[in-house]
């Protein structure tokens, strides 16, 4: 509602300002308004409060005068519009949810005013039950509480009136509960530090996303317990190097001297770590890239810059037991 989306004080200083023409505008640097009373019409107006506006001595008037006008109506500008607010409340259910205060900022959002904890008397909300409440279309089930969002009858614009406000329970909303938004820092490149050059190529790639499960039971295979192993000789790791060219579809090789961008790439050098129980906390934190969610076991070769200069970061092989 644009008309009364603005401040109390400021939708009384346009109403001035629209009803009359001055050579400078009224506001808050050229006059104040006195304690506005409510005064009953006379027959054929609508005005329902005088108030006295007073011109500061540092402003550019002076002197003062008798203003009669209506104040908006709560009660009428919603007379077919019950207020709800769905939001969601931590209290336990014998609490209040919130106060009314609390409430403003979504009442403000949702209906296009801009009431100030000033503007209202506040008052918490009763801790509520979860019976059903037709009239702001609440089904039972559903945790719900009505108060009353009280004006004063020293407010500028707004009448001295009480109008109920529904408070229904939600869920929790994820605006508010992602505090930090700002993922670049909670992702890593499975197997590759986040310093290493974007130009060098990650093998990882290649088998990360592989079962290895029904490929090493087809080749016999069956990792041990590797601590830092060394890939020096083809024959010694041939069914590793077997099952990673299966799955990548590549060559890789071992004690051949071949960099990435040939037909076979060399992997000597690299550590192999093998039947990394993926069950155990302590080798989720030391492989957290790892996929524990869908395996159990891990077997991992760590490529050495010295030795692979054309490639960075650990191949993991992922296979369940």
């Amino acid at each position: 509602m644009g008309l009364y989306n603005k401040l109390s004080l400021q939708m009384v200083y346009d109403l001035l300002n629209a009803s009359n023409t001055l050579p400078i505008p009224i506001d808050s640097t050229q006059a104040k308004f006195g304690t506005p009373s409510a005064i009953v019409p006379a027959n054929g107006t609508i005005q329902d409060t005088t108030v006295k506006v007073i011109a500061l001595a540092a402003g550019q008037y002076v002197g003062n005068q008798a203003l009669t006008y209506r104040r908006v109506n709560l009660v009428s500008l919603f007379r077919s519009v019950p207020l709800r607010i769905d939001l969601y409340s931590a209290a336990a259910v014998n609490q209040s949810p919130y106060s009314m205060a609390q409430l403003l900022p979504y009442i403000n959002a949702k209906y296009g005013l801009n009431l100030q904890a000033a503007d209202i008397t506040s008052v918490a909300f009763p801790a509520g039950n979860t019976n059903a409440n037709p009239s702001y279309g609440v089904a039972a089930g559903t945790r719900n509480a009505v108060a009353n969002l009280t004006i004063p009858s020293t407010n500028l614009a707004w009448s001295p009136i009480s109008i109920p406000v529904c408070w229904v329970q939600a869920p929790q909303d994820l605006g508010t509960l992602l505090a930090t938004p700002n993922l670049e820092t909670a992702l890593t490149y499975p197997g590759l530090a986040d310093t290493v050059s974007s130009a060098i190529y990650v093998p990882n790639m290649d088998v990360y996303y592989t079962d290895f499960t029904d490929i090493f039971t087809s080749l016999s295979f069956t990792p041990a317990a590797w601590n830092g192993a060394t890939l020096t000789t083809a024959a010694a790791y041939t069914p590793i190097i077997t099952a990673i060219n299966q799955a990548s579809g590549k060559t890789y090789t071992v004690g051949q001297g071949n960099p990435q961008g040939s037909v076979a790439m060399d992997i000597t050098g690299a550590l192999m770590y093998g039947a990394i129980d993926l069950t155990q906390a302590a080798n989720q934190a030391l492989y957290p890239e790892a996929d524990y969610r869908y395996f159990n076991r891990l077997l991992v070769l760590k490529l050495q810059p010295v030795n692979l200069p054309w490639g960075a970061g650990d191949m993991m092989l992922h296979y369940n037991v």
